[in-house]
């Protein structure tokens, strides 16, 4: 039986900064859209997008700026997108500075 999935769940317009554990976390959810966000100097991930069968999520025209190390014990590495699911659209986002990768 084919799942349904509704496009209504957003982060949206945000601004999320000086976090002590990760910006914003989307787990085991379908169809979110993560767009126009300011997202800064955020320790950890900036934006995880993980789950098991997590479909149709998209993130675009957001900055991820000055991505500082994880906190100790925590699994995901500090990236500024950090995915595990393959059905995610990642589009014209902007990436800058940090100590580790852009996208993970």
């Amino acid at each position: 039986m084919p799942r349904t999935i509704f496009l209504s769940s957003y982060v949206k317009g945000s601004s999320i900064h000086n976090t002590f554990n990760r910006g914003v976390n989307i787990n085991n959810t379908d169809g979110v859209l993560i767009e126009d966000n300011v997202i800064h100097d955020v320790l950890g991930a900036d934006l995880v997008l993980q789950g098991g069968l997590d479909e149709s999520d998209t993130t675009q025209h957001s900055l991820i700026v000055n991505v500082k190390n994880r906190c100790l014990g925590d699994p995901v590495p500090a990236a500024a997108i950090w995915m595990s699911q393959l059905n995610t659209t990642v589009r014209s986002n902007v990436v800058a500075g940090g100590t580790n990768v852009g996208f993970w």
